[in-house]
């Protein structure tokens, strides 16, 4: 936990190996997979709430080397707080 900067208290839990029952420590690394999204989501809603992004803005706005990439070129679609899909379906 941090507050103003600095680190309050830390403190680590589970373990590496099921089967060797090691313990994690405060250095240990994990896979997050998709347990960034929803940081991203909420960080995301944080900068539209304080006006510095809309899901309208063109994503080269903040990412130029990405303009053209992707098949809309909208902050919506690069995020997980706002999905509207734009592929029509084939059902």
């Amino acid at each position: 936990v941090a507050r103003r900067g600095r680190i309050v208290h830390q403190h680590a839990c589970g373990v590496l190996d099921l089967d060797e029952d090691a313990p994690a420590g405060l250095d240990t690394l994990f896979r997050m997979w998709s347990n960034t999204k929803p940081i991203a989501g909420v960080a995301t809603l944080i900068l539209h709430e304080r006006g510095a992004l809309t899901p309208d803005d063109p994503i080269a706005k903040y990412l130029p080397e990405r303009a053209g990439e992707t098949p809309t070129d909208r902050a919506e679609h690069h995020t997980s707080a706002w999905y509207t899909s734009r592929w029509k379906s084939s059902w």
